[in-house]
């Protein structure tokens, strides 16, 4: 599923109106969703060229300081029971 702003329009939507109790768990696993995609157009399976070796570099490392700061920040915008679960806390 390719990130848009229209699916962007479309959790706000969902949450703002919240017509149904999940609609804010839709939400939050659409946006976490996106970033898995996001996760892995950045750093692609070890084995995906053939070579089994993945290299590590600045643009990578930027790359994973985004995505953890997009984590962190869905984190934060998630209803504290789920903020507060022993899984998304180590």
């Amino acid at each position: 599923m390719p990130c848009s702003h229209y699916i962007s329009f479309c959790c706000d939507k969902i949450e703002a109106e919240q017509e149904y109790i999940e609609d804010t768990y839709l939400a939050i696993l659409i946006r976490m969703q996106l970033i898995v995609c996001r996760i892995l157009a950045v750093f692609p399976a070890p084995d995906s060229d053939g070579s089994g070796t993945t290299t590590f570099s600045a643009a990578a490392h930027m790359a994973m300081t985004t995505l953890r700061a997009d984590l962190e920040d869905l984190k934060m915008q998630a209803p504290n029971n789920i903020r507060d679960n022993c899984y998304t806390n180590p």
